[in-house]
């Protein structure tokens, strides 16, 4: 029995922890023509976290080429499910109650023509 609860002790001090506080996100493209689009990124985060950065890579790869373009954020939206009364309660505005704030970062690239292309941004 003790030897289970030193493992299991050593275990979660052992393990490498991380939080970032997104609740959660999307990521999308339109086309604009003449192989110009419209990269958006959608970023869904708790109040109560810390601040996002100013500015986040996303990643274009494709058979052909293989690239990064920034995209700069504006300030945030609160979307927090509270009445309205309660908002400023919420943790975006010092509160103690949950908030949530939506960021949209967007960008427009030229893509070289190629079959395929991924486009994906992570947090590091």
């Amino acid at each position: 029995m003790i030897r289970t609860l030193l493992a299991f002790i050593l275990t979660l001090v052992l393990l490498p922890l991380s939080a970032t506080h997104l609740s959660g996100g999307e990521i999308y493209y339109e086309c604009l023509g003449n192989d110009q689009y419209a990269i958006t990124l959608i970023i869904y985060r708790d109040c109560a976290g810390v601040q996002l950065d100013p500015s986040f890579d996303v990643d274009l790869q494709s058979p052909c080429d293989t690239f990064q373009v920034q995209v700069n954020t504006p300030s945030g939206v609160e979307l927090s499910q509270l009445c309205d009364l309660q908002l400023p309660n919420s943790t975006c505005n010092g509160g103690t109650l949950p908030g949530i704030q939506q960021y949209t970062y967007s960008t427009v690239v030229t893509l070289p023509p190629c079959s395929s292309w991924t486009i994906s941004w992570s947090l590091s």
